[in-house]
C-alpha cells in the first residue's frame, strides 16, 4: 500500500504538529507549536520552502518522498530541529487527489493533466492547483515572505536514480545559482544522478508548476521538479541497480536528503554520486530543439 501522506501527517509529537487545510488541500505547519522561536518574531522575513507533488497521480513514488521529508522534518534529528527554527516548510503532498482515488496515471477527475494548467487554472477544473497558485501568489506578494525554494516532486518510468529538472535564464550569474542546488544533492543522496539532470525551456512544458512559477517569481527563488525513478538506482563505482522498495523507503530512519531510502556512501568515498559517476550537469535546450529520450513527462 502507499502511504497515505495526507492521513498519515496528521502526526503530533513534543516539538511540532500538522493541520489539514481542506480548503486548499494543503499541510501546513503549526509554528506556534515548535521548540525554536525564530519563525515566531512577527517582524521577521519568513524564508519558505514549497514542496507538491503527485500532479500526476500514478507517480506513486512521489508520496515516498514527501513521506520521507514530512517525517524527517518532524523528527528529534538536529538538521530537522535547525530547518524548523529557520524555515517555513509548506507541502501539498497530493495535487491531485481525484485522480489518485481513481487509480488515473496522469489526469484528474475531468480528464486534465493539471501539469498542464498553472498559466490559468480554473477555480471550478482545476480547484487545488487554483488554489496553491493563489498561495504561491499571495506569499511572493508579502514582503514579509521570501519564497527560497519550489520544488515539485514526481516519478520517471524509464530513467533510473532521482533527478532534476530545471529553467534557463538569460542572466548567466542565475544560471550558476540553480546549479547549485542539484549539485549538493548529489554529494548528499548516492541514488541522486547529476548526469541525468537538466534544465531547459521547451514550450510543452511552458504550463508546468517549475517553468511557470520560474517566471512568475524573482531571481532570489529557485524551482525545480524532482524525478524519482520507478523501479531502482545505481551508485557510483556499480552497475547493478538497485530496487526502491517500500521497506528501504518507510522503515529505516530518515536523513536529511530528499532521497530518504538511499544507501550510505560507499568506505572512503564521500559524497559519491548516483548514476555511476559524479557526473556533469547537462546543457540546457531552448525551444524548437528536440527533447532527448531521457526527458520526463512531468
Amino acid at each position: 500500500m502507499l502511504p497515505c501522506t495526507s492521513v498519515r501527517v496528521q502526526h503530533t509529537d513534543a516539538s511540532s504538529a500538522f493541520t489539514v487545510d481542506a480548503s486548499l488541500f494543503r499541510i501546513r505547519s503549526a509554528v506556534h507549536e515548535l521548540k525554536g522561536q525564530a519563525n515566531l518574531n512577527p517582524e521577521r522575513e519568513k524564508r519558505v520552502v514549497f514542496l507538491t507533488a503527485r500532479v500526476h497521480p500514478g507517480e506513486s513514488p512521489a508520496s515516498f518522498i514527501c513521506q520521507g521529508v514530512i517525517d524527517f522534518l518532524v523528527s528529534q534529528h538536529p538538521v530537522a530541529q535547525v530547518l524548523r527554527d529557520h524555515v517555513v516548510f509548506k507541502i501539498v503532498p497530493m495535487l491531485n487527489p481525484d485522480g489518485v482515488y481513481l487509480g488515473n496515471y496522469r489526469c484528474s477527475l475531468m480528464g486534465f493533466d493539471l501539469n498542464r494548467h498553472w498559466q490559468d487554472p480554473s477555480p471550478w477544473a482545476h480547484p487545488t492547483l487554483h488554489a496553491v497558485k493563489q498561495l504561491i501568489v499571495q506569499m511572493n506578494q508579502d514582503p514579509k515572505v521570501s519564497l527560497e525554494f519550489y520544488i515539485d516532486v514526481h516519478s520517471h518510468s524509464t530513467m533510473m536514480n532521482g533527478f532534476m529538472y530545471g529553467n534557463v535564464f538569460e542572466e548567466e550569474g542565475r544560471v550558476q545559482r540553480q546549479a547549485v542546488f542539484p549539485r549538493l544533492l548529489c554529494h548528499n543522496a548516492p541514488d541522486f544522478s547529476l548526469s541525468s539532470t537538466s534544465f531547459n525551456r521547451d514550450v510543452v512544458k511552458a504550463g508546468t508548476g517549475r517553468r511557470f512559477l520560474g517566471g512568475l517569481l524573482d531571481d532570489t527563488s529557485y524551482c525545480y521538479t524532482l524525478e524519482v525513478s520507478f523501479y531502482s538506482y545505481v551508485t557510483a563505482g556499480s552497475a547493478t541497480p538497485v530496487p526502491y522498495t517500500e521497506d528501504g523507503c518507510i522503515l529505516p530512519p530518515v536523513g536529511p536528503s530528499l532521497c530518504p531510502s538511499a544507501p550510505p556512501s560507499p568506505p572512503g568515498v564521500p559524497g559519491v554520486c548516483g548514476g555511476g559517476s559524479r557526473g556533469e550537469l547537462k546543457g540546457t535546450r531552448d525551444e524548437g530543439q528536440p527533447l532527448l529520450s531521457a526527458t520526463a513527462r512531468a
